[in-house]
């Protein structure tokens, strides 16, 4: 499993598994010490302002390309589909795309 999956299930699981305040620091410093992180580090990089930044941006990017809920699945970034899907629609979406 990639590196940086780990920290998103990491959260993910905090969040909606074990009903965790993530917008508590010491939840977050306590996570990334599970994680094998150092604590400071992680509310270092939290508080970074670049990482804000960035962070913003990248929102920002999503709310322009119409992203409003979660979750939603971006297809060649020219079409969404938000909100959970039964299989068949994600099949014809699919063979949609490669001309099926």
């Amino acid at each position: 499993m990639p590196a940086i999956i780990l920290p998103k299930l990491a959260l993910i699981s905090a969040n909606f598994s074990n009903l965790q305040d993530l917008s508590n620091l010491d939840t977050l410093a306590n996570i990334a010490q599970d994680l094998d992180l150092p604590a400071e580090v992680a509310l270092t990089f939290i508080n970074c302002d670049d990482a804000k930044s960035e962070f913003n941006a990248e929102e920002a990017k999503w709310k322009n390309l119409g992203v409003n809920s979660l979750p939603t699945l971006a297809f060649n970034m020219k079409q969404d589909l938000p909100g959970a899907q039964s299989v068949d629609v994600y099949k014809q979406l699919l063979k949609q795309y490669l001309g099926l």
